[in-house]
């Protein structure tokens, strides 16, 4: 089965991809604005860094409570709370208009990825259940590739959108795609998937935690599919768009271009792959070409041009590694388990993402450059290929 068919002949789950089309691109708009905005305030680089921290940890620090919830929530109740916090906290950013208001921008981005987070993780605990098990890696392939495609179209006319309309605009302009998202997901006939249940909310968290605990297994694909957080690196292209390339572009269409090229990189990117059969073999090959991609871009960022060329190459790779880790975590988890599970799995993943943000700051704030901390990133992706080689065996695709 194609994507296309997949789409044509599911259409609860083409509304969801419809859902993530129109969401994604207007998020990516705000993305570019509120960095647009902080650099326009002149922070250091550690601040930078915490905002773009501040996009993962809040999904982090909520996972157990998030899993536990949507095992137990009616999944459409829950999708049209999160979008309205969404398009709310959206709307308050318009009123950040001085350095002395970052803390609140701060505090809102919290906000605003902490529902984005939750979101997800009820999303993906309902995919499994609207697609057969066969269908199930499209079905997660289409998402990655939807938010890859948000990404570029998102990004490159959120540089040229913020530089020549306006930060403000870019907001009210995202706040409106969570209405039209909140709309769609009202009119959406979705199946309850929570559990039928007698235990309490603590008995829940705690049996999610012993379940992991009793399937090591699912524990070693939780944390290849955080390698993809490696590529946490928005703190670093704003940072590379202020340093290196202000001479050739402003920051905004540097900050929209680079992101969109690479972003048409992860798109492009599954169709490359799709006819590799062999998961176990596909994923040790992705996990080296990451590395290589990366090593290659670090040769190219002093330049705003080649640059370009090595964030394509960067994202080649990155959705089929996301993909792929997180179909085979969904094909061996029970399905009264799947939030929770789930859950956990994003917890490391946005742990990671944070942890990389934070480490790109830090480093940049001690004089490390760029294209050092890039190589850095590179040199984890080949220890991650390397911890698959010696675990292999214990994964069961």
């Amino acid at each position: 089965m194609s994507y296309y068919q997949l789409l044509k002949n599911n259409p609860r789950i083409r509304t969801l991809w419809f859902i993530n089309l129109v969401s994604g691109f207007g998020s990516w708009f705000s993305v570019v604005a509120v960095y647009t905005l902080l650099i326009g305030f002149n922070v250091s680089p550690l601040v930078l860094a915490v905002a773009a921290a501040f996009h993962w940890l809040p999904g982090a620090l909520q996972a157990p409570i998030t899993g536990t919830v949507v095992d137990r929530s009616d999944t459409k109740r829950l999708m049209l709370i999160l979008l309205a916090i969404e398009a709310f906290t959206t709307l308050a950013m318009i009123t950040i208009d001085a350095p002395e208001l970052v803390w609140l921008l701060l505090v809102l981005i919290f906000v605003k990825m902490s529902s984005a987070s939750f979101f997800f993780t009820a999303e993906m605990a309902l995919v499994p259940s609207l697609v057969s098990k066969e269908e199930l890696r499209l079905a997660n392939d289409v998402n990655s590739i939807t938010w890859s495609v948000t990404f570029v179209v998102g990004m490159a006319s959120g540089g040229l959108y913020v530089e020549y309309v306006g930060v403000t605009e870019a907001f009210l302009l995202d706040a409106s795609t969570f209405i039209v998202a909140f709309l769609l997901v009202l009119g959406l006939d979705i199946p309850r998937v929570a559990a039928k249940h007698a235990e309490s909310f603590f008995h829940f968290v705690k049996a999610g935690f012993f379940y992991l605990k009793n399937h090591p297994f699912l524990i070693h694909l939780i944390l290849l599919h955080a390698t993809v957080g490696f590529t946490a690196f928005d703190a670093l292209v704003s940072l590379l768009a202020k340093n290196y390339y202000a001479a050739t572009v402003s920051e905004p269409l540097a900050i929209g271009f680079i992101n969109a090229v690479r972003a048409l990189g992860l798109a492009l990117g599954p169709f490359l792959f799709i006819a590799f059969k062999d998961q176990k073999k596909l994923l040790g090959l992705l996990l080296f070409l990451q590395a290589g991609a990366l090593f290659f871009w670090s040769e190219m960022q002093t330049d705003y041009y080649l640059s370009l060329i090595g964030s394509f190459v960067v994202g080649l790779f990155t959705t089929s590694i996301w993909s792929l880790t997180y179909s085979l975590l969904q094909s061996a988890v029970d399905k009264a388990y799947y939030g929770r599970v789930i859950a956990y799995n994003d917890m490391v993943f946005l742990l990671t993402n944070a942890a990389i943000s934070l480490m790109i700051g830090i480093l940049a704030q001690s004089g490390v450059a760029l294209e050092h901390i890039t190589a850095v990133l590179a040199g984890l992706f080949l220890l991650s290929a390397l911890y698959f080689r010696l675990i292999r065996s214990k994964i069961t695709a």
